[in-house]
This record gives C-alpha cells, sequence and structure tokens, in this order.
C-alpha cells in the first residue's frame, strides 16, 4: 500500500479527485486529497493574507498531522508550486513527486514571474474577486470534455491573488527527492507546461503523456490513476 496525497490547481478543490481517487483506494492505496485554504468547501475563509506559503502550510500540516511517510505527492498546475514547497521542507516524508501539468519553479519564482507577460491581464480580474481574488478562467480554455463544463463552472472558486505573487523560497531540500516524474496532458494545445515536460524528461525524469485535457483528473480519471499506481505495488482491482 503507498500514501498518496493529491493536491488541486488554480480555482478547484479536492472535488476534482474524486474518480482518481476511488480507483487508488480500489488497489488498496491510502489517498489524501486536502482542499487548499481559500478554494472549494475552504472559500469561507479566502482573505487577503492566503498565498504560497500558506498552501505548502496546508500540505505540510496533512504529512504531519496525518503521520504519513513514504508518500506519493501529486500536485496538478499550480501545485506544481505547492508540492515544490513541502517537499524542500520535509525531502525525508517523500517517496515520489508527480507534476502533472505543473510548473516546477526554482528558487525566486511565482506564478507570475514564469507565466511571463499575460499573467497581468488575468490579474486585472481581482476586481471581480473583492480585489484580493482572481476569478475562475473560462473552462473552455483548457482542452477538456465538455460533459465536464457544468460541474467545474459550479464548483470552482477565485484564487487568492497573492499565491500568484509570493515567491517561492527553496533550500535544496527539494533536491533530495531523487523520484520525480511529470505528467504532460497532450490534448491541450498549445500547452504552456510542455517547456516543462522538456525539462523534466532532460533531466532525467520519469515521463508519461496521455490524451486528455489540462482537467486530466476530470476527463480521464482511470488513466491518470493506471500513470500514478504503476509502480507502487498494486493490490485489488481499479474501478
Amino acid at each position: 500500500m503507498a500514501n498518496y496525497v493529491l493536491v488541486h490547481g488554480t480555482w478547484r478543490g479536492a472535488w476534482v479527485w474524486g474518480e482518481v481517487a476511488a480507483s487508488l483506494r480500489a488497489r488498496g492505496h491510502a489517498v489524501f486529497t486536502p482542499t487548499l485554504s481559500g478554494l472549494g468547501e475552504r472559500s469561507n475563509a479566502a482573505t487577503g493574507t492566503v498565498n504560497l506559503s500558506t498552501h505548502i502550510r496546508d500540505i505540510s500540516n496533512v504529512l504531519m498531522y496525518q503521520q504519513l511517510e513514504d508518500v506519493i505527492l501529486c500536485g496538478h498546475s499550480y501545485a506544481g508550486m505547492v508540492i515544490s514547497g513541502v517537499a524542500d521542507a520535509m525531502p525525508e516524508r517523500i517517496r515520489t513527486l508527480f507534476y502533472l501539468d505543473a510548473w516546477i519553479p526554482s528558487d525566486g519564482d511565482s506564478v507570475a514571474s514564469l507565466s511571463g507577460p499575460e499573467i497581468f491581464d488575468l490579474l486585472t480580474t481581482a476586481g471581480a474577486g473583492e480585489g484580493f481574488a482572481i476569478p475562475p478562467s473560462p473552462v473552455e480554455t483548457f482542452g477538456g470534455r465538455e460533459e465536464n463544463y457544468d460541474l467545474i463552472r459550479s464548483l470552482s472558486s477565485p484564487q487568492p491573488v497573492a499565491t500568484f505573487l509570493e515567491t517561492i523560497n527553496l533550500r535544496g531540500g527539494l533536491e533530495k527527492v531523487a523520484d520525480k516524474r511529470f505528467i504532460l496532458a497532450e490534448k491541450w494545445t498549445p500547452n504552456p507546461f510542455e517547456k516543462y515536460a522538456a525539462i523534466a524528461r532532460s533531466s532525467g525524469w520519469k515521463f508519461s503523456s496521455f490524451y486528455a485535457g489540462h482537467e486530466a483528473m476530470l476527463d480521464e480519471p482511470l488513466g491518470l490513476a493506471r500513470i500514478l499506481s504503476a509502480d507502487f505495488g498494486l493490490t485489488g482491482q481499479p474501478r
């Protein structure tokens, strides 16, 4: 049995992982799907002080208070920043890092600095989120299945601006995690994370790709579960 912690991306919540988590649990694994502060069912706690450090603490606390070791930690999109910070702070608890269509930051990076000039158009929409949050981008942007659009629209929450602006502070712990992997969603084109897939491959990471939109956990949950569990002692049967 493996311990999985799955971290959602911008605007989403734990709800995106339902089928992936069920499939992994059917294989005998323990699965945790925390919602980041200020989002999903925790959107009532959204404030201007919620930032990247807040979200790194959210996930670090899951590992600490659930007493998790040998963790397979997966971050989608924005959560590449989050899992990098968690692994840097507690590398001794991490077995594997999965970056799912996600940012791979270096010390001093932020989502804003990695995104380039187009991020500023997005940041100007914060006024619609009471000045400290960015409303969700249109679901059509991400190349997903149309049958998921209504669900995504109904459950997405504004993203606290500071999560995009705060820079990450990496102190070398991240490099102690030897098993890093990248999963690329091929259906979303052009995919801004292709350059991180190339970095991962050139760095000798294990690499997977499959035909799904950016919301891969909703588009192809069983296929994603198979990739996440391929090398981790499967038991039981997938759903």
